[in-house]
């Protein structure tokens, strides 16, 4: 650093300091107390220095410390209000703390001062994509962005999605199979790709390409349902339980797992009762589900308890009348009780809905 300095006179203090941090960094990413240090003893000797003042930020963001994060990206942009790549971070951290509207504003800002950086309009792009009534103009720049290079795979994966929504399956399979073969991809690009093949009924693919997913970000939740789902509707019960568990894991208060976990200890447990934890969950956390009260009638009817057997059928008929196993399932429950005629009845109406469904 001393040799550097010597024969650098431009290399002065505050620059030196900032390596010392880039440098603690890049030897450990988690270092970012020893970084932060040499950067903030950088801004001390050098307070109008606005790139140390990027770096901290990012440190912080990095540490989840989004407030401090904030305020150093802030004053980066007050140090200098036409440097693309300060508002790009505080647009950034803007959006990541729930504030949208100024996040996309300091986006723009940063594109007006570089219209040309690919990553900018990719991540502006995948913005406007969740946002409301702002479909048009993130299509728009994400095309901008695949002009200026058409292998970026965030870019490729939003595109994609673009193509979804417009119907458009075979441009969007060709978006997502793009960005696979990329040297870094974007995983997303494997549950999408997966969600289209599920659609068109290839669900051996489909099931391929969550599994990839999954090797990638055992964390990916989309893909764990999506597999737990198909391995179920494929039978294998001992997969589709492991798999609906992770879930789980990652989100216990999901509907939809805690509904597919019941169905399998249902159908393969020895005890029925495994299961009722399970669709008590779901009824009480969404009320019309009433696949859940159906599956909890047939739960007691099982058991012989024809009381509350009733209760759980009734009201799964009350939320869907035309619903064929709710139906049927009564009807089996009013046979039991003696009550033939009236059976047949529900048997019938069943019929008339949905014969293949019995």
């Amino acid at each position: 650093m001393q040799k550097v300095s010597r024969i650098d006179p431009n290399f002065q203090k505050h620059m030196q300091l900032e390596v010392q941090g880039d440098y603690a960094i890049k030897k450990d990413e988690k270092d970012i107390d020893t970084a932060l240090k040499f950067y903030k003893q950088a801004a001390t000797i050098k307070p109008e220095y606005f790139e140390v003042y990027i770096k901290m930020g990012k440190c912080f963001e990095k540490d989840k410390d989004f407030e401090n994060a904030t305020k150093n990206f802030q004053k980066a942009v007050d140090l200098n209000k036409t440097s693309p790549w300060a508002h790009f971070r505080l647009g950034w951290i803007f959006i990541r703390n729930g504030d949208r509207l100024k996040g996309i504003e300091h986006m723009k800002k940063s594109l007006s001062f570089d219209p040309k950086n690919a990553d900018v309009l990719t991540k502006l792009g995948e913005v406007l994509l969740r946002e409301p009534n702002t479909f048009d103009e993130a299509e728009q720049f994400l095309k901008r962005a695949l002009s200026i290079d058409e292998n970026i795979p965030d870019a490729l994966v939003s595109m994609g999605r673009i193509w979804e929504k417009k119907g458009n399956l075979e441009e969007a399979t060709r978006c997502y199979e793009k960005a696979l073969k990329q040297p870094v991809t974007n995983i997303n690009a494997y549950y999408y790709l997966g969600v289209i093949h599920e659609k068109r009924k290839d669900y051996k693919k489909s099931i391929q390409l969550f599994k990839q997913c999954l090797l990638v970000d055992q964390e990916h939740f989309g893909a764990c349902l999506h597999l737990a789902t198909l391995q179920a509707n494929a039978g294998e019960a001992q997969k589709a339980a492991k798999y609906f568990k992770h879930a789980l894991k990652l989100d216990p208060n999901n509907i939809p797992a805690n509904f597919g976990l019941g169905k399998i200890l249902h159908s393969t447990s020895d005890n029925a009762e495994s299961a009722i934890p399970y669709y008590e969950f779901v009824i009480k956390n969404d009320p019309k589900h009433h696949k859940a009260f159906c599956q909890l009638g047939i739960v007691y009817l099982e058991k012989g308890n024809l009381e509350k057997a009733a209760e759980f059928l009734k009201q799964c008929l009350q939320i869907q009348p035309k619903y064929v196993l709710g139906l049927v399932s009564m009807g089996n429950l009013l046979f039991e009780t003696g009550h033939s005629k009236t059976a047949a009845k529900y048997h019938q109406q069943a019929l008339k809905y949905n014969p293949k469904e019995i």
